[in-house]
C-alpha cells in the first residue's frame, strides 16, 4: 500500500509556450519538404491536438530519417481518420486516454488498403507490420508528450499489441532454387552482353544485373546496398579475402561481410562479390572522374536523361524497382507456377538465407551470425513453412501432457519435475502458474532461444509451437483452442497465400501434432466449441470487440 504519510503524487501540466525548441509555425519546411500541420488543425477542428503533435515532430526532426518522418506523418493522418470514426468530439491532448489507445489498436486491425500499390490490392487488410508502424508512431508521440509533462502519465499501453507482427502476413517470400537459378542466368547473360558490346551508356538498366547478383550473394538489404561507396570494399588481414562494409540506417548499425575472391569451395555465393563490385566501379569510372567530390565516392552512379551525373540512393527506390521489373520482363523471368516473376530486392535477403541454410546443413545459429541478427527469432522468421525442406522446423517441439496440473489433482513438484524432465524449482513454477504463457505453459521463459527480451521473460508466443520449452497440459487447452479460433477469424481478412504462410502452419500443428496426443476420453469438439463461444481473455472474439466500440466504425 505504501507509506500513507507521504503526499500523493501530483502532476503538473506545463504549457507548450514555456518550452524551448518549438516549431516556428504549424507549417514548416525541413528536409526540403513542407510539413503542413495546418491540415491536421483544420481537420475536425483539432488545433490543440495538431499543435502538440507538431511540437513533438519538430523536436525529433534530427533524430529520425526522412523516410521515418514520412511514415510518422502518414500515421498521424491514419490516427485522425480513427478519431473521425470513433471519437469525433476528441480535440485536445488531455482527452487522450488508455481507452482511446486500446480502441485505436482494435480499429487498426479492421483497416484496409485504400489504393493498389506494389503487391497490395485495394481493399486488402492492412498488414500486421503496417498496423504496428502506425501504432508505434502514435505511441511515440504520446510518450514524448508525457515526458514533456504535457499530459499525465496514467495512460497504459498494451504490452503485447501486435505481438505477432514479426510473423507479418505480408512477409517477403524467398525465391525457390529454380527461380533463383533463372535470375542468376539472366544477370550473367546481361553482363556478358555489356562486356562484349563494350557498353558505356551509364544508364540505370546496366547496373541492375550487378545489383541483383550482389544482393543475392550477400543478403544485403536494399538501403545499405544502394548506400555502398567505392571505399566499402577493403582488403582483409586474411590473404585472398576482402571485407565489404555496409551501414544500416534503421538499426544505426554497421556490419562487415567477408567475401572471398578465390572462393573456399564451400560457399560459392560469395566467390564473385568482390569482382562484381570492382566491375561496377569500372563501369561508373568515367562518370566519377567528372563528378563532384561528394558524388565521386558513391558506387552506383548513372547518367540521367539530361546527361547529368546522378547517384542511386534510397530516394531512387521507385526508379530502381521500375528498372528491375523491366529487366524481368525483357528476360521473360517466370515463377515456378509460370507467372511473371515478382522480382525485387526485398526478396533477395530471405533467398540468401535459404541458400545458406542448404549449404550449412540447417545451422540456424550460423545463419543468425551471418545475417547479423541479435535474436534467433528474427532468423527463424526467414524460414518459409511452405517449402518442404523447412517443414521440419514447423513441427511441434514441446510437450503435451496427459494430466491436469493446476487445481484438479494433487500433483507434487517432484512428480511434475519427473514427468516434464525439468528441475523441481521449475516444476513448482509450472504448477503455481508462474510460467503460464498465452498459448500454454513454459519450462523456463527466461531460457528460450526465441526470447526477444534479453532482460526478461519470453513473450514471443507465436514461437511457442516451435519451442521445446512449451508444455501443454489439459488445463492449457482452453487457451490453445481460443488462440486457434482467433487465428481462424483472421482468415477471411487475409489473402490466401499470406494466410498459408503466416498462420496456417500453427493451425496444422494444433490439429495434427497436438490434438492426437490428447487423451482420447476428452471431448475435443466440446473443448473447441467452448473456446469458440467463450474464448480466453487473451484471445477475444475481435468481431464482438469491434461492435462494442460503436456502429460508427463501419
Amino acid at each position: 500500500m505504501g507509506d500513507i504519510s507521504q503526499k500523493r503524487k501530483h502532476y503538473t501540466l506545463i504549457d507548450c509556450e514555456v518550452m524551448v525548441d518549438l516549431p516556428p509555425a504549424l507549417s514548416f519546411e525541413f528536409d526540403h519538404h513542407l510539413w503542413n500541420f495546418d491540415e491536421l488543425a483544420t481537420w475536425g477542428k483539432r488545433e490543440n491536438l495538431a499543435y502538440h503533435f507538431s511540437v513533438v515532430f519538430w523536436q525529433r526532426r534530427h533524430d529520425v530519417t526522412h523516410n521515418t518522418k514520412l511514415l510518422h506523418w502518414h500515421s498521424y493522418k491514419v490516427f485522425w481518420k480513427f478519431l473521425d470514426k470513433v471519437y469525433p468530439e476528441l480535440t485536445n491532448i488531455e482527452e487522450l486516454t488508455t481507452e482511446v489507445i486500446q480502441s485505436f489498436i482494435v480499429w487498426l486491425s479492421y483497416t484496409t488498403t485504400s489504393k493498389s500499390r506494389w503487391n497490395k490490392i485495394k481493399g486488402e487488410q492492412t498488414s500486421q507490420n503496417t498496423q504496428h508502424h502506425y501504432y508505434s508512431a502514435i505511441k511515440s508521440v504520446i510518450k514524448r508528450l508525457i515526458s514533456n509533462n504535457m499530459i499525465s502519465d496514467d495512460i497504459e499501453f498494451a504490452i503485447i499489441a501486435f505481438g505477432n507482427s514479426a510473423y507479418n502476413t505480408q512477409r517477403t517470400k524467398p525465391f525457390s532454387r529454380g527461380e533463383r537459378q533463372r535470375i542468376v542466368t539472366a544477370c550473367k547473360n546481361e553482363i556478358i552482353e555489356i562486356k562484349e558490346n563494350n557498353l558505356h551508356e551509364n544508364r540505370l538498366g546496366m547496373l541492375i544485373p550487378y545489383m541483383l547478383l550482389i544482393a543475392l550473394r550477400t543478403g544485403i538489404h536494399g538501403q545499405p546496398l544502394l548506400d555502398l561507396h567505392i571505399n566499402s570494399l577493403k582488403d582483409s588481414i586474411l590473404d585472398g579475402r576482402m571485407i565489404l562494409s555496409i551501414h544500416k540506417n534503421r538499426g544505426y548499425s554497421s556490419q562487415n561481410i567477408d567475401v572471398s575472391e578465390l572462393g573456399t569451395g564451400d560457399i560459392h555465393i560469395t566467390k564473385r562479390v568482390a569482382g562484381l563490385i570492382k566491375e561496377v566501379q569500372a563501369l561508373t569510372g568515367g562518370l566519377r572522374l567528372n563528378a563532384s567530390e561528394e558524388l565521386s565516392q558513391d558506387l552506383w552512379l548513372i547518367r540521367d536523361k539530361y546527361d547529368s551525373t546522378k547517384i542511386l540512393s534510397v530516394k531512387s527506390t521507385s526508379s530502381v524497382y521500375t528498372a528491375i521489373q523491366a529487366f524481368a520482363i525483357s528476360h521473360d523471368l517466370r515463377s515456378d507456377q509460370g507467372e511473371q516473376l515478382n522480382l525485387n530486392l526485398r526478396r533477395m535477403r530471405p533467398t540468401f538465407a535459404h541458400a545458406l541454410l542448404r549449404i550449412n546443413g540447417g545451422d540456424l545459429r550460423d545463419l543468425q551470425k551471418r545475417l547479423n541478427h541479435k535474436n534467433i527469432a528474427t532468423t527463424m522468421g526467414y524460414l518459409d513453412p511452405e517449402q518442404d525442406e523447412f517443414k521440419s522446423s514447423f513441427k511441434h517441439q514441446g510437450l503435451v501432457m496427459q494430466y491436469w496440473v493446476k487445481g484438479v489433482h494433487d500433483v507434487t513438484a517432484e512428480e511434475a519435475a519427473k514427468k516434464l524432465n525439468i528441475t523441481i524449482d521449475e516444476a513448482k513454477k509450472v504448477i503455481s502458474g508462474a510460467n503460464d504463457m498465452l498459448v500454454g505453459s513454459c519450462k523456463n521463459p527466461l531460457d528460450s532461444s526465441f526470447n526477444k527480451n534479453s532482460e526478461g521473460a519470453c513473450t514471443n508466443f507465436m514461437a511457442c509451437f516451435r519451442c521445446p520449452n512449451q508444455i501443454i497440459m489439459k488445463d492449457d487447452l482452453h487457451k490453445v483452442f481460443s488462440f486457434y479460433w482467433y487465428l481462424l477469424r483472421k482468415k477471411p481478412m487475409i489473402p490466401d497465400k499470406a494466410w498459408e504462410k503466416a498462420y496456417a502452419w500453427i493451425i496444422r500443428i494444433i490439429d495434427e501434432d497436438i490434438v492426437p496426443q490428447i487423451d482420447l476420453e476428452i471431448d475435443i469438439d466440446a473443448l473447441k466449441e467452448n473456446a469458440k463461444t467463450n474464448p480466453h481473455p487473451a484471445w477475444p472474439n475481435m468481431e464482438l470487440s469491434i461492435n462494442e466500440l460503436g456502429s460508427n466504425l463501419s
